[in-house]
């Protein structure tokens, strides 16, 4: 709404903010996962070193999860504004573009750690490229 009513600064203060809430909210997962990752896992099993192993494949899968909640609403912010194809492009970054390569990559270097280390590895690139993208765009309203 902001965009088409051409109030560029509200817009902004809007992506902010939720940029903001979208950091609290999975830094909070991020640190749920850090410090209660064996009673997650234990949940699912009795298993002391499938416990063991899963959840330090947690722990390591969510190293960089603070920072998804930026890439998710910038990935939203452009499809709310009209730019589909950004938003879709930047979607798949995460989950596909960048992923896919590094759980091909990561095990045969790291072995089963790699594999965990493919996700962290996927949203670190995929936040770059998503803050990239928007620093492009925000560029583009010199009247700030």
């Amino acid at each position: 709404f902001n965009f088409g009513a051409k109030q560029y600064d509200r817009m902004f203060r809007t992506v902010k903010l939720a940029i903001i809430t979208g950091t609290i909210l999975t830094t909070t997962g991020f640190l749920l996962g850090m410090f209660f990752s064996d009673l997650s896992v234990s949940l699912f099993t009795t298993d002391d070193e499938l416990t063991a192993i899963a959840a330090n494949a947690l722990r390591i899968s969510i190293l960089l999860f603070p920072v998804v909640g930026f890439q998710i609403v910038i990935s939203n912010f452009f499809q709310s504004i009209g730019k589909a194809k950004v938003s879709i492009f930047l979607s798949l970054t995460r989950q596909f573009i960048f992923l896919i390569p590094a759980i091909l990559i990561l095990p045969p270097v790291f072995g089963l750690n790699g594999a965990w280390a493919a996700m962290p590895v996927s949203d670190g690139l995929a936040t770059l490229t998503a803050g990239y993208t928007f620093y492009r765009f925000y560029k583009t309203f010199k009247w700030l």
